[in-house]
């Protein structure tokens, strides 16, 4: 049994090795994994965490959903050419970010933010130096802009 207190929904990539996800039911909630078992394990324990921080930040919390269901959806894949997170993933400066070990979970959240346009789940990294070598290399490519899940504003 998979116990979350809120609705998932966990988004292939085209990189066999990346899912990107987020609750519908959590506003900003999102997170990244390495297979679909990882992207659950992190939902479950940053559902908690992140209903924390919300509580703590006395903002309204969602009620749990009373059958939360798991959606696992495929990307549309294009072999015609190479997908914007393929092409931010293979610049030397963001394969420097991405090995470094204080640095990678800002670096991911990035490319999942100018990739596939899923919102940032902690505020403070879209201020950081990492964010923003991934955002040059980024606009450099000259790729549009990803819409957010929802269509949700968030700009970094």
């Amino acid at each position: 049994m998979i116990e979350l207190p809120y609705c998932l929904i966990i988004e292939a990539t085209e990189e066999p090795d990346y899912f990107g996800f987020y609750s519908p039911d959590l506003e900003g909630f999102t997170g990244i994994g390495h297979s679909v078992e990882d992207c659950l394990f992190q939902a479950k324990w940053g559902m908690e965490e992140f209903v924390q921080v919300m509580a703590e930040r006395n903002m309204a919390i969602p009620p749990r959903s009373e059958e939360p269901t798991v959606l696992i959806k495929n990307s549309k894949r294009n072999t015609d050419t190479v997908s914007t997170e393929q092409l931010i993933r293979k610049h030397p400066t963001v394969k420097r970010l991405l090995n470094n070990k204080n640095w990678r979970d800002a670096a991911e959240a990035a490319i999942a933010y100018y990739s596939h346009g899923q919102p940032c789940q902690v505020e403070g990294w879209k201020a950081s130096r990492t964010w923003a070598q991934v955002k040059k290399v980024f606009e450099e490519s000259g790729r549009s802009p990803t819409a957010p899940p929802h269509a949700t504003a968030d700009k970094g």
